[in-house]
């Protein structure tokens, strides 16, 4: 009767339960239980985000000063110009503080930078410029020719401005003379 136990004992124990019927958690499934925790806590982080927008940590609304300037380079003729008009517009709600604007002459594989400083040895560079205000400089280009003969072979100037302590550039290009491509 004991053998008979041992037996009846031996086949109640289930078979899943050996090394070679166990297996792994698939890949997906992991996946998917991680995707279920974390998409509760992304969707609350997101809901407060959208909630506290606009605000500042007080509950306040945030004030927005807006930086924005635009410029613009026309030349007097449409090939080979004697000048250029650079003019400086602050379309924002704020005051910009511009530094002094980056000439650019450059071929396919060369450049040639210089830094404006004013004109009739004023200086005038860094700008204040108002909300609604236009700045015009007109940039006469012999001084660089006489500066430097190879410059009029350089088919393309561009002018660069960007704010005093800041990163933000924003440049406009005119094609001096015709090339084989433009």
């Amino acid at each position: 009767m004991k053998g008979i136990f041992r037996i009846s004992g031996l086949s109640v124990v289930p078979l899943t339960a050996s090394a070679v019927n166990v297996k792994g958690p698939d890949g997906y499934a992991v996946g998917v239980v991680l995707l279920l925790l974390i998409m509760p806590v992304a969707i609350y982080f997101f809901a407060n985000w959208l909630r506290n927008r606009g605000k500042t940590s007080s509950g306040k609304q945030k004030t927005v000063k807006r930086k924005k300037y635009t410029i613009s380079l026309e030349k007097n003729k449409l090939y080979y110009p004697d000048y250029l008009i650079l003019k400086v517009t602050n379309s924002g709600n704020c005051d910009v503080d511009l530094d002094r604007p980056l000439l650019c002459f450059s071929n396919f594989w060369r450049k040639r930078n210089f830094r404006l400083k004013g004109t009739n040895h004023y200086h005038f560079y860094p700008l204040l410029l108002e909300p609604g205000k236009t700045h015009d400089l007109t940039v006469d280009l012999g001084p660089f020719y006489r500066h430097d003969k190879r410059l009029k072979h350089f088919p393309r100037i561009t002018l660069s401005v960007n704010e005093v302590n800041s990163t933000r550039v924003v440049s406009q290009s005119v094609m001096l003379r015709k090339t084989l491509l433009r």
